[in-house]
């Protein structure tokens, strides 16, 4: 049977077609990936980390006390809440934004019920204000700004928030849990990213990690240490006496 060029060319194109949907379908009905699972991990004296998606969360779980930094997405902020909920019958004292991207500040919305208070850096909060004016989207603002340095003492451990100017945006601020001697510096070390020269240096790259000369003795907490510096955990001492000597710096 012969077939003429343009009944080739119809016949080849449902044939193509026909293949297209096969193969769409196919994918369609392939299970979605499972979620990444929620992980708390212990440090030391009251303070851990926990990571699912988006930027590691600091906390501080205590009988005086309960402090948690970054909240990541909304979709997994209940996992956070609900695991600290596990740990302790206590309101959220107060939520730390470390800066304004959605990979931190994303679920403070889901928080918002169980914190009594939401701080910030001045500028991370302009941020958020502006990027939630161009996403038109609501967004969880905080209640209290700084415009360089903020403490609280829940019980017996003095949490620390300082800005060292511009790093990973222009509103970062590091953390240190003086008494565990603990430290979260977000997004800052991560390399490549531009920084100010007063900004703290944690890492100085994926596979070497020495104590910042701004934080003598510190165990600090790489935002994406998980991912991005595997053997990295910024600077690891049991010295707590050295940092506390050397404290002037966070104040």
């Amino acid at each position: 049977m012969s077939v003429n060029r343009r009944k080739f060319v119809q016949l080849s194109a449902l044939a193509a077609t026909a293949s297209t949907l096969r193969v769409a379908t196919s994918a369609a009905q392939q299970p979605a990936a499972p979620p990444a699972p929620a992980v708390f991990t212990p440090l030391r004296r009251n303070v851990g980390i926990f990571n699912q998606r988006g930027g590691t969360i600091g906390w501080l779980v205590s009988a005086h006390g309960l402090l948690v930094v970054d909240t990541q997405f909304a979709d997994t902020a209940p996992n956070l809440l609900a695991g600290l909920k596990e740990r302790s019958p206590r309101q959220i004292d107060v939520l730390i934004n470390s800066h304004h991207h959605p990979d931190h500040t994303g679920g403070n919305g889901v928080l918002r019920p169980a914190v009594k208070q939401i701080v910030a850096h001045v500028r991370s909060s302009e941020n958020q204000k502006a990027q939630a004016e161009r996403a038109k989207a609501p967004m969880t603002l905080p209640d209290v700004t700084f415009p360089d340095t903020w403490s609280v003492t829940l019980g017996d451990e003095t949490i620390r928030a300082k800005h060292w100017g511009p790093a990973h945006t222009g509103g970062d601020v590091a953390i240190h849990f003086e008494q565990a001697n603990a430290s979260t510096c977000s997004d800052m070390p991560r390399p490549g990213i531009r920084s100010s020269a007063r900004a703290p240096t944690c890492t100085t790259s994926a596979t070497t990690s020495r104590p910042s000369s701004r934080w003598p003795g510190t165990r600090g907490v790489a935002a994406r240490a998980a991912t991005s510096w595997p053997r990295s955990r910024c600077c690891r001492s049991s010295s707590t006496s050295a940092a506390r000597k050397r404290g002037s710096a966070w104040r």
